[in-house]
C-alpha cells in the first residue's frame, strides 16, 4: 500500500485491464474486414457541429458533411463543438448533457521482470464524493524488443479544459504535473521509484464525469437521433463495453429496462 500511513482498509474486487491500444487495432481490423460494406473508420476527423432533425443528423467535419439515421457520442469530454437540434428544444454542447471536460495524467517506468500483475487505487477523500482525485497504478509484463519488463503506470494528477482551446492529445506533460507525480503519487503508488528518475513514458488524454459521476448511455430526451455512451466514472475500459452494448440493442429497436445510466 505504500509509505503513507492513511490508509487504515483495503477493499478488494474483481478487475481487468489490457493494451488498450492493441484491443482497439484489432477491433478496427476485424470490422473493416467482416463488415466491408457497413463500416467506416475516419482517424482524426475533427467535427465542428451536429444538426439534428426528425429522423436524421447531419455531422459537419472540416468543410465535410456527413448525413446518418443516428449519432453517438461516445468521447470522454467532447466540448469543442455544439449539437443544434432542429426538433426538439436547444441541446447545445457537452456543458448541457452533465459534462464536466478534464484531462488526465500518467506517467510509467519500466521495472524488473517477472512482479504479479495488479491494479490499485488510492482514494484520498475522507468522504465518498470528495473533490480530490484519486490516485491509481497498474502493473503488467511489457515486452520491448527482446528483453522483458514490469510496466508500472501511475495516474491520478487531472486538470479542467479550457473550452476557447483546442485539446491538444500530442502536447507534453507540464513541468508542473511532472513535479506532482514525484512528489505526491510516487511516494503513495509506487515508494521503490526512486524521486528525481524520469519516468519512461508519460501522456494523458480526455476524461468526462457527469455531475453525479455516472455514464450516460441511452437515447437524448430531446432528440432520439443522438444517443450517449459517455461519461468515465473512473473505470471507463469495461464500463464502455457495456454501454456500447446497450446501445447497439437500443439502436436495433430492442425494448430495455429502465437503466440509473438513462439520459434526462
Amino acid at each position: 500500500m505504500g509509505s503513507s500511513d492513511e490508509y487504515i482498509a483495503v477493499l478488494f474486487s474483481r478487475k481487468g485491464f489490457a493494451n488498450s491500444a492493441l484491443l482497439f487495432q484489432e477491433l478496427l481490423d476485424f470490422l473493416k474486414r467482416t463488415y466491408t460494406d457497413r463500416f467506416s473508420y475516419f482517424d482524426h476527423t475533427t467535427v465542428d457541429r451536429i444538426v439534428l432533425g426528425a429522423a436524421t443528423a447531419s455531422v459537419h467535419c472540416g468543410g465535410h458533411v456527413i448525413l446518418a439515421s443516428r449519432v453517438v457520442l461516445c468521447t470522454n469530454g467532447f466540448n469543442h463543438h455544439t449539437v443544434e437540434n432542429t426538433f426538439g428544444d436547444p441541446i447545445g454542447d457537452a456543458s448541457s448533457a452533465g459534462i464536466a471536460s478534464i484531462v488526465g495524467y500518467m506517467a510509467g517506468f519500466l521495472g524488473p521482470a517477472g512482479a504479479d500483475p495488479d491494479a490499485t487505487s488510492y482514494i484520498r477523500n475522507s468522504e465518498i464524493g470528495g473533490e480530490l482525485p484519486y490516485y491509481y497504478s497498474t502493473r503488467r509484463q511489457y515486452r520491448l524488443g527482446d528483453s522483458s519488463y514490469t510496466l508500472v503506470c501511475l495516474g491520478g494528477p487531472e486538470s479542467e479544459v479550457d473550452r476557447h482551446l483546442p485539446y491538444d492529445p500530442d502536447s507534453k506533460l507540464p513541468p508542473s504535473v511532472m513535479q506532482t507525480f514525484d512528489d505526491q503519487v510516487r511516494p503513495i503508488v509506487a515508494p521503490d521509484h526512486p524521486a528525481g528518475r524520469e519516468y519512461d513514458f508519460a501522456w494523458h488524454g480526455l476524461m468526462g464525469y457527469t455531475k453525479g459521476r455516472m455514464r450516460l448511455v441511452g437515447f437524448e430526451p430531446r432528440n432520439r437521433v443522438l444517443m450517449y455512451n459517455l461519461g468515465c466514472n473512473g473505470v471507463g475500459f469495461l464500463p464502455s463495453i457495456a454501454g456500447g452494448l446497450r446501445i447497439a440493442r437500443l439502436h436495433a429497436g430492442m425494448t430495455l429496462e429502465p437503466s440509473l445510466f438513462d439520459p434526462g
